[in-house]
């Protein structure tokens, strides 16, 4: 392991914790260890060393079962969860610790000398190392995705706002069209209103020329009449014969020729 690596103990007796460390001290050389007796010593160490694996007891007073390992867990830290229940218990701790978050189970041994249980903890703990690293990577690129992502929407909103601008200057286009073609349907409506009222009062106007040329007729040709008839029947009977003779003269009787065709 790397020699930044760090790793905090947690067991509320002293016996256990110091077991755990010197294991991990002796199999993992240049790793710092740091051991905490309550959960918030836990949390101190945790704001403080940033640790990258946690060692806990499962019952640490005053949590129990698998609250002490859902307090590590939350903070996104991998936990290997222990506990001192006889093996006859090992399996159903191990799920309930998984369950919880932790991502291992070990049960505590009656001797932290025993060589068989350090390999166990040692694998236990590359393991958990291993899952940790594997789940950062993991994490990294789901980072990388999730600005990815950000980055896409953020594209799109842009264009979105560019659609959206475009989509208003169209609008205030149409708009201006409109109110011009109103305008122009406005203006072509008064001169059509127009036309009508002028066709409407020159028709009036023929028809009473009409009307007073007709009079006008009726009253020459009256006239005319009138002097015709006063020009035959007015006239003395001397003055109309005078006038009829000039209308049609006599016949004129050649010489030598007698008078009733003889």
């Amino acid at each position: 392991m790397p020699q930044e690596f760090v790793i905090v103990v947690l067991d509320d007796n002293e016996g256990d914790r110091r077991g755990v460390a010197d294991a991990l001290r002796t199999h993992f050389a240049g790793v710092l260890i740091h051991e905490v007796a309550d959960v918030p010593a836990m949390r101190t160490a945790l704001a403080t060393y940033s640790p990258n694996l946690v060692v806990s007891d499962m019952h640490v007073p005053p949590y129990t079962g698998t609250q002490v390992i859902e307090q590590v867990s939350h903070t996104g830290v991998p936990v290997v969860a222990m506990s001192g229940v006889s093996s006859t218990y090992g399996r159903s701790r191990y799920l309930e610790a998984v369950a919880a978050g932790a991502v291992s189970y070990i049960d505590k041994p009656e001797t932290y000398a025993d060589e068989v249980w350090q390999a166990k903890l040692v694998s236990v703990v590359t393991l958990a190392v291993s899952t940790s690293k594997q789940r950062d990577r993991h994490m990294e690129g789901v980072e990388q995705r999730l600005r990815a992502i950000h980055a896409s929407m953020r594209e799109f909103l842009d264009a979105r706002k560019a659609v959206d601008a475009q989509a208003d200057y169209a609008a205030a286009d149409r708009g201006q069209i409109k109110d011009q073609v109103d305008t122009a349907v406005a203006l072509l409506s008064a001169r059509v209103d127009a036309v009508d009222a002028a066709t409407k009062e020159n028709v009036a106007a023929l028809t009473q020329y009409r009307k007073i040329a007709g009079w006008l007729i009726v009253a020459i040709a009256t006239a005319m009449i009138n002097q015709w008839a006063s020009k035959y029947f007015d006239a003395t009977p001397k003055e109309a014969a005078a006038t009829i003779q000039q209308a049609a003269p006599a016949k004129r009787l050649q010489p030598g020729t007698p008078q009733g065709g003889q």
